[in-house]
């Protein structure tokens, strides 16, 4: 009575370790007529890969359904690509579920579609292609939706603007959101250099001697 490894008892749920082809010669399946499935290790980062950079079959129909849970998969697979500092990957992600929506995504799904849009802006501000992140941002400003969902947007355009040398441009966009808020701000009146010189000096000669301390 040798016992082999690997057989299946016929008519149970479980596999077992050992089962005797004397005592029991129906029970024993050898290994090799065993076609057992193994689970697949699928991560949402496996499924993207996939789909990243393409679309669905041209000859699939898509519900709104279906559009919604491609792009809802991408946004998803591109935050976490920001948060892995992934840029390029992550403005994929989010140019790919932008493309799921279709030309009429912010009617299908306007949430989502907000969302491509800003952490896309923040995407590609951060791979430096500024002339794409301007063109989504002017996609999510032009949109007659609260302000407050045009934060980030604003946020990352100010960036932006600061780093190409525009400070002015950058505070005055931020003194704009603030009225918008319906908040007191101050006109962001230019000065010339001249003035700007003359300012110091009043300041340099009120100070006289004086140091911090």
């Amino acid at each position: 009575d040798v016992p082999k490894r690997g057989g299946v008892v016929q008519d149970t749920d479980f596999s077992v370790a050992e089962i005797s082809e004397i005592t029991d010669p129906t029970a024993m399946v050898p290994c090799m007529q065993i076609d057992v499935p193994r689970p697949m290790d699928i991560t949402l980062s496996t499924v993207i890969d996939i789909e990243v950079g393409s679309l669905p079959n041209s000859a699939e129909v898509l519900t709104d359904a279906k559009r919604k849970a491609y792009a809802r998969t991408n946004l998803q697979a591109g935050i976490q690509a920001l948060e892995k500092e992934e840029y390029d990957r992550a403005a994929a992600h989010f140019a790919t579920g932008r493309k799921h929506l279709g030309e009429n995504g912010w009617k299908v799904d306007k949430a989502i579609m907000l969302e491509l849009c800003s952490e896309g802006a923040k995407a590609y501000y951060k791979t430096g292609d500024i002339d794409v992140m301007n063109e989504l941002i002017g996609d999510i400003l032009r949109r007659d939706i609260p302000l407050k969902e045009k934060f980030i947007a604003y946020e990352y355009k100010m960036l932006a603007e600061q780093a190409e040398g525009n400070y002015n441009e950058s505070i005055s966009l931020g003194l704009d959101v603030l009225r918008q808020l319906g908040l007191s701000a101050p006109k962001n009146k230019k000065f010339s250099t001249l003035e700007v010189l003359v300012g110091y000096l009043r300041t340099n000669r009120a100070l006289g001697k004086r140091t911090a301390e």
